[in-house]
């Protein structure tokens, strides 16, 4: 299977946040290599306030990006930020229960259902910063990276290729499926099995374990974990890397 169900997605949250959170408060001040000025609890107040927005819309039924406050600054005691995470995850379940049909969200397809993995993805990627930040990185799971893989390229390259110009196609290649993304039109499709998704010869081919894979797509560099082979035709993959090297910072 590509791609993790509902009610998976919202038991590997848990098991992230609760990840995290072990991590939160055994070194809040360690410093986070991804994010330079940050430490572990400042990383702990933008997952409070990216669940809080995902809240704001959901319970709001929001057209557009919602306004909202963060309940709490990476200056606050440990413990409050824990608990203001744990308490946003309390109301995205809520919300997600009563959500409306459709509702902003940060893929086209405005499902409420998108805020489930997108804040699953924010948990297992930050669970992994501040584990990383104390030594000991926690990684996901292979089916968490393939949902990871599948939503990175629907939602971070779809929207990094937006005026960027880029040309060409790149092809992700796992053991247990393969994603096609054409960088001008922004198409992504994908297949299980390892069947071909396209005629003709693909610009760029990145190859190798789904873990790998998202944490390369991720630009996050994790020892012990295997290597992505890169096939790059013509220095399209060069400019791909590129793109990639520029999503995921904080405003």
């Amino acid at each position: 299977m590509m791609t993790l169900s509902d009610a998976e997605r919202a038991a590997c949250h848990r098991e992230a946040l609760d990840g995290f959170l072990a991590a939160l408060a055994a070194a809040p001040d360690a410093a986070v290599a991804f994010y330079p000025a940050w430490r572990v609890r400042d990383l702990a107040a933008h997952l409070a306030a990216v669940h809080t927005m995902a809240c704001v819309a959901l319970e709001t039924q929001a057209t557009e990006r919602p306004s909202f406050e963060p309940p709490v600054t990476g200056d606050a005691d440990p413990g409050a930020i824990a608990a203001a995470i744990d308490a946003a995850a309390d109301r995205l379940d809520g919300a997600l229960d009563t959500a409306a049909t459709e509702v902003w969200a940060v893929l086209p397809g405005r499902h409420p259902r998108a805020w489930r993995r997108r804040m699953l993805m924010e948990a297992l990627l930050h669970r992994l910063d501040a584990t990383q930040a104390i030594g000991e990185p926690t990684l996901p799971s292979p089916a968490e990276a393939r949902d990871g893989i599948d939503e990175f390229l629907h939602l971070h390259a779809r929207k990094g290729l937006a005026g960027a110009g880029l040309t060409g196609t790149v092809e992700l290649r796992t053991d247990t499926g393969w994603w096609h993304l054409d960088l001008a039109t922004t198409e992504v499709a994908r297949t299980a099995g390892g069947r071909h998704l396209r005629a003709g010869t693909p610009s760029v081919v990145a190859d190798g374990d789904p873990v790998a894979l998202w944490a390369w797509l991720n630009r996050r560099e994790v020892v012990g974990i295997g290597p992505v082979h890169l096939r790059d035709d013509d220095g399209t993959g060069a400019r791909f890397v590129t793109l990639l090297d520029g999503l995921g910072r904080p405003a």
